[in-house]
């Protein structure tokens, strides 16, 4: 068993250089819409260098957010398209960090089950307050009175790993738990007393062929608070993603969770990746001001815990409201942000198009969020920017 904090330090290359001036991405049917060139910029944003090369590197992990524009709507997501390129890049992929929350859950094709006495954090009206502050964003559970018979179960289907993580709240007057697979024997289950300075934690399993495919965490008693489950290969060069997104979920929200954990958080995920897609839900409420405030200080923590992060801030794709909201206001800042905290700037409404274009092209499900095909245009031109390809 581990109980300590781990972190890797690495970075994506790929097999495209600055210099490839045309690529076979598989994606070229995508630029006859209305005889528009949809991948104008090439960024390739992981340069590809002669000293390192991929397969030297470990558990490449991409992390994306933070609304319903990631999440997704009306059944799709940009992530659906995007996903399977990242893995394809690597010599493997896995499960990846899957938060305590059913929606997660269900997206990666696992059961998930907890008592009645654990309580979805996902659905707290203040984010300010623990233990739900101490969460990346605002996902996971917890009870704050276990009486020994609270569990959670995650049944991963069969899906293929070597070993995985819990990660939890380290807190004074911390509760404890116990932790195996569904058919581990009482004597045999990992015991987990939570009591400590105030941390992020994570004990690791292993699985032997005899385990079940089921996880579970039972013996809830005391205060506790659960976060998510990390699922992992052996694979020197694995792939893996982590969804921090939410419909309906504001910067507002997540300038309320802890900075100091989410450096934490950043340094023990350290993703080769963020695609940090903020701030549609703040469009009508928020001045540019405020949000630059707020994205700033979100780009500070990430460089803070994970230097080596490359970090592409989006400007989301406009909706019927961007006349008459702060819209032009928040793409001004993402802007002068991009510049002056070195971080690359993916412009939906240059790059792909703007809410006419859009329209006329029948990539909206609504007046907010783009449909399949909107989707899967965003997912190719990502990928294209980043210079990824399978």
């Amino acid at each position: 068993m581990k109980v300590n904090i781990f972190c890797f330090i690495g970075f994506l290359m790929t097999t495209i250089t600055s210099s490839s001036k045309e690529m076979n991405l598989g994606f070229q049917s995508a630029c006859n819409i209305k005889e528009r060139i949809i991948f104008k910029p090439y960024v390739d944003v992981f340069k590809q260098t002669d000293t390192i090369k991929v397969d030297s590197l470990t558990n490449k992990v991409c992390v994306y957010g933070i609304d319903s524009l990631t999440d997704g709507a009306g059944g799709s997501s940009y992530r659906e398209y995007f996903d399977p390129v990242w893995k394809s890049v690597f010599s493997s992929s896995e499960l990846g960090y899957v938060w305590f929350n059913l929606r997660d859950a269900k997206n990666q094709g696992l059961s998930y089950k907890v008592s009645t006495n654990m309580i979805p954090m996902i659905s707290a009206k203040d984010y300010s307050v623990a233990p739900i502050k101490y969460s990346l964003c605002g996902k996971g559970v917890f009870t704050k009175d276990g009486d020994g018979s609270d569990y959670i179960t995650l049944d991963t289907k069969g899906a293929e790993f070597a070993r995985f993580r819990i990660y939890y709240l380290q807190q004074p007057g911390g509760g404890t738990f116990s932790l195996g697979f569904s058919n581990t024997e009482s004597r045999h289950l990992t015991n987990v007393n939570s009591e400590g300075v105030l941390e992020l934690k994570f004990i690791e399993v292993e699985k032997n062929a005899s385990d079940t495919s089921i996880i579970s965490i039972k013996r809830i008693t005391g205060e506790l608070a659960f976060f998510c489950v990390r699922f992992m290969k052996d694979e020197k060069n694995s792939a893996s993603v982590c969804n921090i997104a939410k419909g309906g979920m504001k910067m507002e929200q997540i300038n309320e969770l802890d900075r100091t954990f989410r450096q934490q958080w950043y340094s023990e995920i350290n993703p080769e990746l963020l695609l940090l897609n903020a701030g549609a839900n703040d469009q009508k409420s928020v001045n540019g001001i405020t949000l630059k405030t707020w994205l700033g200080n979100y780009i500070n923590d990430v460089k803070l815990g994970s230097p080596n992060c490359k970090i592409v801030l989006v400007q989301p794709n406009q909706t019927s409201s961007w006349r008459t909201d702060f819209s032009a206001e928040h793409l001004i800042i993402r802007k002068e942000l991009s510049l002056e905290k070195g971080v690359e700037f993916f412009n939906t409404i240059e790059i792909v198009g703007d809410y006419k274009f859009f329209v006329e092209n029948e990539m909206m499900g609504d007046g907010t969020h783009p449909n399949k095909k909107g989707f899967r245009i965003i997912a190719e031109n990502y990928l294209h920017f980043l210079g990824i390809t399978n």
